[in-house]
């Protein structure tokens, strides 16, 4: 839908979008996105630390709350 603004954008350069820390959080029974397309994902799109919430499906905030909030706070003391 935006594409022709995001390649006339220069956000995404090594030295913009590059220098941002990059985390994923694996949903384990994620049936929108399934493992290994998050795998993918991960793989093609590096990234610093790849976190798992067993149990958690495509909305972790409804099925597995309290985990994905220490998994924020995990990752906030990463960057910090």
């Amino acid at each position: 839908m935006f594409t022709e603004d995001l390649r006339s954008t220069p956000a995404f350069s090594k030295d913009r979008y590059g220098s941002v820390p990059r985390f994923y959080v694996v949903c384990s029974e994620d049936s929108a996105i399934v493992k290994e397309y998050q795998q993918w994902m991960i793989e093609n799109h590096p990234v610093n630390k790849v976190l798992e919430i067993k149990g958690a499906d495509h909305m972790a905030m409804l099925s597995r709350p309290q985990e994905l909030c220490q998994s924020l706070l995990h990752i906030a003391d990463d960057i910090n």
